[in-house]
């Protein structure tokens, strides 16, 4: 009979000192990974998490695996969590602009009565290895990775690097491309969909 199993776990921030914005979760029927976006705000709201991004990635990835059983369908679960999130968001940020909305993209694996199922948003992957040696790579997103690449190379090429903090929102015309990208995810006119707070 098909089960998840949790064999080993690794998580790393990237940069010495900075918040760890991803974090996996599972319980006996799904297994997942939330990745935290990079903060485009001017300051950080949710205290006591290191980052916006890290307190998102923390509050669906607890939820997710206390809600997300064999037969819980996971677009309804995330609508949901995205509705509690927004609330306590709001109600200690109030209203700002949807740059400096937490987001984080997410993979995950469910196992239901017919089978394995998997979901995601944003540009979180998964890598599936077979029995039989065959491998799958599935995203949200196709081209993801080529494209953000290209932008990386763009802005390397306008400002001669990435910067000293190893980001490149330290410049300004790249934070403001930044901030114009963030502020369509998750809209009809976008072309990205996010797990945060828009349900």
């Amino acid at each position: 009979m098909p089960r998840i199993s949790i064999i080993d776990t690794i998580s790393d921030p990237g940069k010495q000192g900075r918040a760890n914005e991803d974090r996996l979760g599972y319980n006996a029927h799904s297994a997942f990974v939330l990745d935290g976006a990079t903060g485009l705000g001017d300051r950080q709201f949710m205290e006591g998490f290191g980052s916006d991004a890290a307190w998102i990635a923390e509050f669906g990835t607890t939820r997710l695996a206390q809600r997300l059983d064999a037969t819980a369908d996971p677009a309804t679960v995330l609508r949901q969590i995205s509705e509690e999130a927004r609330e306590v968001f709001t109600a200690t940020a109030g209203d700002q602009p949807r740059y400096a909305w937490p987001l984080c993209s997410l993979t995950g694996l469910q196992l239901t009565p017919t089978g394995f199922r998997w979901f995601g948003l944003g540009d979180s992957c998964m890598y599936i290895l077979h029995d039989n040696g065959q491998s799958d790579f599935v995203i949200p997103i196709p081209g993801t990775y080529e494209w953000e690449q290209h932008q990386a190379a763009k802005h390397i090429a306008r400002v001669g690097g990435i910067g000293a903090a190893g980001v490149a929102n330290d410049d300004p015309q790249t934070l403001e491309d930044l901030r114009r990208g963030r502020a369509r995810q998750n809209t009809e006119g976008g072309t990205t969909w996010t797990f945060g707070i828009v349900p």
